[in-house]
């Protein structure tokens, strides 16, 4: 949507003023020659030149903030990545502990978060 809004303001700069130029000659060769259309004319044109300005302007508002945005959320998205393939990367390191000490770490078997006695104990703890 940045990347619309951008060709948008390069676009509008570039044509949206073209009107502007040429209702302002013809405004002032109706008025050279008499004819109220135009004073008329001249205040469209105005109005005109006014609202292509404040479209350029929101257009670029809306590319410099989906910029921004972007590069914001890249970086939030590269942090949870870190994050979840730090805890991927644990889950995997437990597992293969479990595994080397004979599969005790899920439920029902022993070891940390298992329901069985704990590896080397006795059951009754002694």
């Amino acid at each position: 949507m940045g990347g619309d809004a951008y060709a948008l303001f390069q676009r509008l700069g570039r044509e949206g003023r073209g009107p502007v130029a040429a209702s302002a000659k013809a405004a002032g060769d109706l008025k050279g020659q008499g004819f109220a259309l135009g004073g008329g004319l001249h205040r469209v044109q105005e109005r005109w030149g006014q609202q292509v300005r404040s479209l350029v302007d929101a257009c670029a508002h809306v590319a410099q903030r989906m910029d921004f945005t972007g590069k914001v959320h890249r970086e939030d998205e590269l942090a949870v990545h870190r994050v979840v393939s730090s805890i991927a990367r644990l889950e995997t390191a437990f597992e293969e502990r479990s595994e080397r000490r004979g599969g005790g770490g899920g439920p029902g078997g022993g070891g940390p978060g298992g329901h069985g006695p704990a590896r080397g104990k006795p059951e009754g703890g002694r």
